[in-house]
């Protein structure tokens, strides 16, 4: 074999080596690949509520009242004051169930002026102050939002709506956590006075039970007492207070949060109170 051979073949049996030292070749830049398909953009809030006013005044021209139902319940997902405006006046609709319906919009709008709307409706919906029903709905819908603002809302002519509309105002300050709730409280309950104020002990005791973790049962003596000795340092407490399983089951029931199948048991289902548990006294 001549050395120009040799030397050929020495060159070609390296190259298997010098192409594993460098390692595999290139491959395809992503500008190269087939493009990925592009997921179209999520339309913006400004859209959103574009889409669903239109799509509320075309409903709210002509549709029917379930239809007015269903469109309420769809934009009162979307937290802006221009839908917060229409569902304020759907509180004047002709029809019960859009009221219900708008009330219940308001009520979970997680847009600031909802609460607004709600308060103003208390203080001059006659139509629906009518309705004692809607008023203990339209209650818990001020309620739902623990706004400290709806403190003194809930406090003004309390006993104007009598029995369940004042109850319902009662546990809606227990989900206000504020000192000035349980102020409120105890005002309500001196306002009410011993003999009638038995008819909202209850309502008293939970709301109280849930704000400050102490209970004295339905007594109002005692409640007083308390109070006059802690309010001065008092700060409510980040927790809930923890309650005895009946009024658990009222307090659930009022918020929606209830098992269907067991109702809030009657005074007289529920034996003597003073034998129920008492939340731990600070």
């Amino acid at each position: 074999m001549s050395m120009l051979r040799l030397h050929s073949f020495f060159v070609l049996s390296l190259l298997p080596l010098v192409h594993a030292a460098q390692g595999p070749g290139p491959t395809a830049s992503p500008a190269q690949e087939p493009a990925a398909q592009e997921r179209p953009a999520a339309p913006s809030n400004e859209e959103r509520v574009q889409v669903a006013l239109r799509k509320w005044n075309d409903t709210f021209a002509s549709g029917s009242a379930t239809e007015r139902v269903a469109v309420i319940r769809e934009v009162s997902e979307i937290a802006d004051e221009r839908i917060t405006e229409k569902l304020s006046k759907a509180l004047r609709d002709d029809e019960r169930l859009v009221v219900e319906a708008a009330i219940e919009g308001l009520r979970f709008c997680a847009h600031a002026s909802s609460v607004k709307a709600l308060h103003s409706a208390l203080k001059s919906n006659k139509n629906l102050l009518a309705d004692p029903e809607l008023v203990v709905k339209l209650i818990r819908a001020i309620g739902h939002h623990a706004d400290p603002s709806s403190v003194k809302v809930l406090t003004t002519d309390v006993f104007a709506t009598k029995g369940a509309g004042a109850k319902a105002r009662i546990l809606s300050l227990g989900r206000i956590r504020s000192k000035d709730s349980v102020e409120g409280l105890m005002s309500m309950m001196r306002l009410v006075g011993p003999v009638q104020g038995r008819e909202y002990m209850e309502e008293f005791r939970i709301a109280l039970i849930v704000l400050t973790g102490v209970d004295h049962g339905e007594s109002q003596p005692d409640w007083t007492s308390w109070w006059n000795d802690n309010k001065k340092d008092f700060v409510v407490p980040a927790e809930a207070g923890a309650l005895p399983k009946p009024l658990q089951t009222r307090w659930a029931y009022f918020w929606g949060q209830e098992d269907k199948r067991e109702r809030p048991p009657e005074r007289g289902e529920r034996g003597k109170r003073e034998g129920e548990p008492r939340a731990k006294q600070p």
